[in-house]
């Protein structure tokens, strides 16, 4: 009898299957755990075991990493807060997700007993996964709970928290509630690998799920221990595809910022690749190891706004050219956000509280640029053969321009200057043709085109004046006579960026000269003449401030002039120094 009782207590005393536990396999940074029935938060410790209901918080660079007794892994992410809420056997465990992002390596499903292995709640989402990797992110500022999906599949469904009973027996009812909500429920949107959705308080369901970029899904994937590649988890099988992206309200192939939970779209006028049917992401930013979207400085998402300029940063960028490409951008995943149902509309809100511009340039750039150079001139006759070589000990161009930006891609500007000369009279004798004068003027007139974030095409209608030295009424001695003679070309050039920091930037700069009106002095008379040349140069952009920018340059020009009776071929070599104020 004695045996039997002491039997009947050891089966009493055995702890209930009931419920489950999470063991903490990694700590980074400063992180804490509070346990049901405690008030005082203490340090989380790798290998110590979590029991239902113990929440973890997260500070910035910091993250846990939970490993579930049915083998199933999670990481909770910096600055965030997730409630271990639930694991019975045999039902899917619950995690309430309060603040930040938790990504989930869920094991395939082992029993019949339930088809979800594990539930996320948000205070406005259910997400049931089954055998899986992906990422859920709540936003409380904006209200929005996002998830990707990595492998596998997750439901999603709207619903608020509802706190879950202490009753031991209720609570695997609530569980199995949340289970058929999941699988039986209206409302309820697939995502698939390699997509995305949210929703939040203002939406009724989860937006239509839409495939991010395929570099954003290659990191992600990485950093998750996944092997699945972009171009197979998205690659386009039928004709179908391509034409549902295409009609599709929400554009694919924008990525998902970690920070906000928001998707940034691509462009209104990006294109189409049809092998993975997503269009082109913005080219903005960079993606870091773990996936996340990285904007550029002078750019940041908005918790309600999405994609947005940063007046502050954009100011201290060292390139205009930069600047106003960002703010071409921008505005263009303005326009795609707007179908975005997560993302407020700003647009109409600025044309509530700000009047219209009127027509004219939306923006004045002054700059006064000086460009010291040496130049050397060879003088052919072509009805006796003679040469002379003429160099300039020291010439200077200084020219003010008055630049006018119409909008993205178009500006105008105008141009007025004058060049100054210093001869070398070693072995000639210049004489000059009537007044002595060895300054030319300088008038232009152009426009420039904006072709992308690289390259920016100008023209130009000069009218300037030309400096020659000819031979005296033809004959072969050593003395020339200084002329100007008015010259009028058309210049086509081209700025290419070849690299950019935060606050200077570097480019090639070329142009080529046609003479329109050009004449060149004979033996005693002038002529028309063909007139064409090239200029080459490298040019910085620093922003010294907000407004002011500095630009040094270095270039090489060479210029050919001839007539019947002579041939003016000019080489350059200089340097330049622009001032440049942004009114």
């Amino acid at each position: 009898m004695k045996l039997f009782f002491l039997i009947g207590l050891v089966i009493i005393c055995q702890p209930t299957p009931a419920a489950l536990t999470a063991k903490v396999l990694m700590v980074r940074g400063e992180a804490t755990k509070l346990a049901p029935g405690k008030l005082k938060a203490e340090p989380i410790l790798k290998g110590d075991v979590l029991v239902e209901d113990t929440s973890v918080v997260t500070q910035p660079k910091s993250f846990v990493r939970l490993r579930f007794s049915d083998k199933s892994t999670m990481n909770v992410a910096p600055k965030s807060m997730a409630v271990i809420s639930k694991m019975p056997k045999d039902k899917a465990s619950v995690v309430k997700l309060l603040n930040g992002i938790v990504k989930a390596e869920v094991e395939k499903q082992t029993t019949t007993q339930t088809k979800t292995k594990m539930i996320v709640k948000t205070p406005n989402a259910v997400l049931g996964v089954r055998g899986t990797k992906f990422q859920s992110i709540y936003n409380p500022t904006n209200k929005t709970t996002s998830l990707v999906t990595v492998e596998g599949q997750v439901a999603m469904k709207k619903e608020a928290v509802a706190p879950l009973s202490t009753d031991p027996k209720n609570n695997i009812d609530e569980v199995d509630k949340l289970d058929q909500s999941i699988n039986n429920g209206q409302g309820v949107v697939e995502v698939s690998e390699g997509k995305y959705t949210g929703l939040s308080d203002s939406t009724s369901k989860p937006i239509e799920p839409v495939k991010i970029a395929p570099e954003q899904y290659d990191a992600l994937a990485k950093s998750m221990g996944s092997s699945k590649k972009a171009q197979d988890v998205m690659k386009v099988t039928g004709e179908s595809e391509v034409q549902a992206a295409r009609s599709s309200s929400i554009k694919s192939g924008g990525y998902v910022d970690f920070g906000t939970g928001l998707y940034v779209p691509p462009a209104s006028n990006a294109k189409l690749d049809i092998e993975t049917g997503t269009y082109e992401a913005p080219q903005l930013g960079r993606i870091d190891e773990s996936g996340d979207f990285i904007p550029p400085k002078g750019v940041r998402v908005d918790d309600k706004q999405g994609l947005v300029i940063d007046e502050k940063e954009l100011a201290t960028l060292a390139s205009r050219q930069e600047r106003e490409e960002l703010r071409a951008t921008v505005l263009e995943v303005e326009k795609a956000q707007k179908k975005v149902p997560l993302v407020a509309n700003k647009v109409k809100a600025q044309k509530k509280s700000k009047p219209s511009k009127p027509w004219g340039p939306k923006n004045h750039i002054l700059s006064a640029k000086l460009m010291p150079y040496t130049e050397a001139l060879s003088i052919k006759n072509k009805r006796n053969g003679s040469k002379a070589n003429v160099s300039s000990e020291g010439a200077r161009n200084f020219i003010l321009a008055w630049k006018q930006v119409w909008n993205d891609k178009w500006s105008s500007r105008f141009k007025i200057g004058i060049t100054d000369y210093d001869f070398s009279e070693d072995g000639i004798n210049i004489q000059y043709y009537g007044e002595q004068n060895d300054s030319n003027q300088y008038l232009a007139l152009g426009a420039l085109y904006k072709l992308n974030s690289k390259a920016t095409f100008s023209f130009d209608l000069v009218d300037r004046q030309a400096f020659y030295l000819v031979g005296n009424s033809g004959n072969n001695s050593n003395q020339v006579e200084f002329r100007t003679n008015y010259l009028q070309t058309l210049e086509f050039g081209i700025q290419y960026e070849i690299k950019s920091y935060e606050k200077i930037a570097y480019f090639f700069t070329g142009m080529y000269e046609l003479g329109l009106d050009a004449n060149a002095p004979a033996q005693n008379n002038q002529q028309g003449a063909d007139h064409s040349g090239i200029t080459l140069g490298l040019e910085a952009q620093w922003m010294y401030s907000k407004k002011l920018g500095i630009n040094p340059s270095a270039f090489y020009h060479s210029i050919e002039t001839h007539n019947d009776d002579f041939n003016y071929d000019r080489r350059a070599l200089g340097f330049g120094l622009d001032i440049i104020y942004d009114i």
